[in-house]
């Protein structure tokens, strides 16, 4: 083994041990309570689901209120903590929002960690603790693009670019793992777009499995600024969030990676992508 590779062994050695301690911290911080580790890409509805599930847990209309910006908020009631988009600005930061937690960790029930465009280790990953229930977001792919598209335009006119919204490569190979996994992976999988229209079977099902009843669908998210496409100024209707895709100009690179991933596009995703090609 020369020098080169030996550095590296011992530099991977120690991260693996760094990340097996972090995932026994947050294990340890959380033991004893009901945890839920919400997993999607962004704009794929996130928020929705959590906001539901919040009401679901307490039994009640409810709503987070912020503690550490708009990365930690605790309910009305104090018994749900929800740390939002726990990796985005690594595991480091995660941690220290964590031990400044302390308090509102003691007092909530409840635990909610929202992970987004983020595929998770095989083991000891420390956004996964312990005994947590793991919740896969699905929506409609071509929906889920333009909404990003559309964020991405938004966020570029206000002279913000924190690269969040990507359409690329990897954008694609994170979502490929997400449609990939199912009930018998380990995680239960909610979709966004059976939730918006079935909202008697689908949604009783989805709560039973959390033993929970009680359905009441959330207002409109502070977190992510709300529908990519009318901010927080209205909710949008389920009929317009399942035409997201017809109300953008799709760029022809975008369109080209839909057409490479094929296989994360239902029949009409198809149709539609492949009339777009044939145009120009």
């Amino acid at each position: 083994m020369n020098k080169l590779t030996s550095k590296r062994f011992i530099a991977n050695s120690i991260h693996v041990l760094f990340l097996r301690l972090a995932h026994m911290l947050v294990s340890w911080k959380f033991k004893n309570k009901k945890v839920f580790v919400v997993c999607g890409m962004r704009r794929s509805g996130n928020h929705a689901f959590i906001n539901w599930l919040l009401n679901a847990l307490e039994e009640t209309e409810t709503s987070f209120e912020e503690l550490k910006g708009d990365r930690v908020s605790v309910s009305e009631s104090k018994k749900t903590i929800f740390f939002n988009e726990a990796n985005f600005y690594g595991l480091k930061f995660f941690l220290k929002l964590i031990f400044e937690s302390k308090q509102a960790i003691s007092n909530a029930s409840n635990v909610i960690i929202s992970i987004e465009d983020y595929v998770p280790r095989e083991k000891y990953d420390p956004y996964f603790p312990n005994k947590a229930t793991t919740v896969v977001i699905k929506r409609s792919t071509l929906n889920l693009v333009a909404s990003r598209l559309k964020r991405a335009i938004d966020q570029a006119q206000k002279g913000k670019d924190r690269g969040d919204m990507a359409i690329d490569e990897p954008f694609f190979s994170k979502l490929n793992w997400i449609y990939s996994q199912s009930e018998g992976t380990g995680y239960a999988c909610w979709s966004f777009d059976d939730w918006l229209v079935d909202k008697n079977s689908y949604r009783q099902r989805f709560l039973k499995k959390f033993e929970l009843k009680f359905d009441a669908t959330p207002q409109m998210s502070t977190q992510g600024g709300g529908s990519s496409f009318s901010g927080q100024s209205k909710i949008p209707t389920p009929s317009e969030m399942q035409a997201r895709w017809s109300e953008i100009d799709w760029p022809q690179r975008v369109l080209k990676l839909a057409k490479t991933n094929c296989s994360l596009l239902n029949e009409h995703e198809t149709v539609f992508i492949s009339g777009k090609l044939s145009e120009n």
